[in-house]
Formats: structure tokens, sequence, C-alpha cells
């Protein structure tokens, strides 16, 4: 710990002022503690399974979570929510489940 004090944070970058650096700093603390919850739960489901549970990402910003995981396997499914609800409005579903 004694040498971080020795660490210097940049206090500006070529071309952005310390408007742009707060943003980023807080777009980048957000994504990672997205990204360590999606982790740390993935973990805990993957103790009591036999195998590793499978990760679906969805939403806008499931690229820019992805791309912060480490977790083999997990993709994206675009439109998941709409594509379920689109299930539950069908006479039949694939599923067996009938529309309330």
């Amino acid at each position: 710990m004694a040498e971080t004090g020795q660490l210097r944070a940049p206090t500006a970058l070529p071309g952005l002022g310390p408007v742009a650096l707060w943003r980023i700093a807080i777009i980048t603390g957000v994504l990672d503690a997205q990204a360590g919850l999606v982790h740390r739960v993935w973990h805990r489901f993957a103790v009591g399974l036999s195998g590793p549970p499978r990760l679906i990402l969805t939403g806008g910003n499931a690229q820019v979570l992805l791309a912060r995981l480490s977790i083999e396997g997990a993709r994206i499914e675009d439109n998941l929510v709409l594509r379920g609800l689109a299930l539950r409005l069908l006479p039949n579903p694939p599923d067996g489940s009938r529309s309330r």
C-alpha cells in the first residue's frame, strides 16, 4: 500500500477536459460494477451445478458488458424479452404453456 502514494493520476488527457474525464470515470465504474456483479452471481450458481451455467446477456449495453467479462461461452441474445412476450401470445407455445 505504501507504493500507491507515489502513483499520480492524470489530471488531463489531450483533448479531454475535467468534465469528460469525470464522465469516463463514472461510466467505467458503473460498467465494472455490473460486470463484477454478473461474475459473482455466475460463480455462485456454478458452485451448485454439475457444469458451468450458461450466461446470456441482452439489452442495449450487452456488448459492452460482455467485453468486460471473462466467462467462457457467454453470449448475447438480441430482443430476448420481446421474443418471450411474442411466445407468450401464441395460442400453443412450443413449451406447452398457455397464454393467460
